[in-house]
């Protein structure tokens, strides 16, 4: 089968959101004056890729088997229904569910690895178990977190402290505060992103038993929810360098401040039309990315430039 299919069914376009918080952990440590170790970085991104792939995959075919992806025509997007693979009749599902078992596998065996390769492992297998975890019940029963409205908390959780803490904590091998508040805009960020792709959703998701935030408290709620979550993203980017609990080249990163702005004017003008309010869910997006960047950068510059 063409891999083009398979790069559709992971979703591979999403794979920056998790790489990046990646590399900014990895940024962190050099900061605090770790010697990178390259060859841990890349496995570390391999693993978290793995994981990435495997959520993406199990959640459509969850959504494949409960009805969920069954969306009306003029709501389907890059951004909303999944990866269209399963009822599309691309792969078929018996293939769809081989692959991102085996995903999950290798994400398993990265994870072990690296437990025995860093000092004080453990902390490593103890957030690569709750990553995996909390990754596979995200839609998988029985839990179905997601299906209970709590995807947002979770992408918040996995995307900010449980990645680049991890991150970080392979390369210095330590605890520290610093890459666990820096996590906190991303981990907001990218949760911000997950509740802008459901609002189209908000009526035919509970069709599949599937009952986010925008379908239990409505469109409009949904929109002040999500403004909410930029805003404060926002302003813990400003407060850490402002307060000394990040360099003060991190300001760098409120670069992204237009981008987040126009995706929360475009939404509270279209939160109810659809795909009028399309231009929020690629601003969030480019949020995330743009701001990941620029903590990446702007740690490296601390390094060479201290101020």
């Amino acid at each position: 089968m063409a891999l083009k299919v398979w790069l559709k069914a992971s979703q591979a376009q999403s794979f920056i959101v998790s790489v990046i918080p990646v590399l900014v952990g990895a940024a962190v440590a050099a900061h605090l004056g770790v010697a990178l170790s390259i060859p841990l970085l890349l496995l570390t991104i391999v693993g978290v890729l793995a994981i990435h792939a495997a959520t993406n995959m199990s959640n459509d075919y969850i959504d494949y088997k409960t009805g969920v992806d069954n969306q009306p025509p003029e709501i389907i997007s890059p951004f909303t229904a999944g990866s269209r693979v399963l009822p599309d009749k691309l792969v078929t599902p018996e293939a769809h569910k081989r692959v991102w078992i085996s995903l999950y596998a290798v994400g398993a065996a990265v994870g072990f690895a690296l437990s025995l390769l860093v000092q004080d492992g453990w902390v490593l297998l103890l957030l690569g178990l709750s990553m995996g975890g909390l990754s596979l019940f995200y839609t998988y029963p029985p839990l179905k977190l997601q299906y209970h409205g709590l995807g947002e908390l979770l992408v918040a959780v996995i995307f900010g402290p449980v990645l680049l803490f991890g991150s970080f904590f392979v390369q210095a091998h330590r605890f520290a505060w610093e890459p666990i508040l820096v996590s906190v805009p991303f981990g907001l960020f990218v949760s911000a992103f997950l509740l802008v792709n459901e609002m189209p959703e908000w009526q035919s998701d509970p069709k599949g038993g599937k009952v986010t935030i925008p379908a239990r408290v409505g469109l409009k709620k949904s929109m002040r929810i999500y403004v909410a979550m930029m805003a404060a993203g926002f302003a813990w980017l400003a407060a850490l360098p402002l307060l000394g609990l990040a360099p003060l080249h991190t300001l760098v990163a409120l670069i992204s401040l237009p981008l987040g702005w126009k995706a929360i004017a475009v939404l509270r003008k279209s939160y109810d039309k659809f795909p009028e309010h399309i231009g929020a869910n690629a601003g969030t997006l480019l949020t995330v990315l743009v701001t990941g960047i620029a903590l990446v950068l702007s740690y490296v510059a601390a390094i060479y430039v201290p101020l």
